[in-house]
């Protein structure tokens, strides 16, 4: 087992080192500092129903969409490449629209 600082390697990416409520590998998959609690994944909301972040190089986003918390997400759009970092919803439901972003490695 690798060990750092006396902490093995998988207690060190289950840590969760600035308190913001996620673990290391986490923040590593998002592209952001896991010692930094300022460090967050962010999409934020634009015009209408767009919506953009800060696009981390080897990474892809996903873009999911709910009129419903208590219901399903449905995806809107998949394997969003660097540098993009932004989704315009143009067919966006009337009623209240609830989104998830995801992040990945490539």
């Amino acid at each position: 087992r690798l060990t750092n600082g006396g902490a093995t390697f998988d207690q060190a990416a289950a840590a969760d080192q600035d308190g913001d409520g996620l673990p290391a590998w986490q923040e590593y998959i998002a592209g952001t500092d896991p010692t930094n609690s300022a460090s967050r994944f962010n999409a934020s909301p634009a015009l209408g129903n767009t919506f953009s972040w800060d696009s981390v190089s080897g990474r892809t986003y996903s873009v999911y969409w709910s009129t419903n918390l208590m219901n399903s997400f449905q995806p809107l759009a998949t394997n969003i490449l660097y540098p993009q970092g932004s989704y315009t919803n143009a067919t966006p439901d009337a009623r209240i629209n609830f989104y998830r972003f995801k992040v990945r490695m490539q």
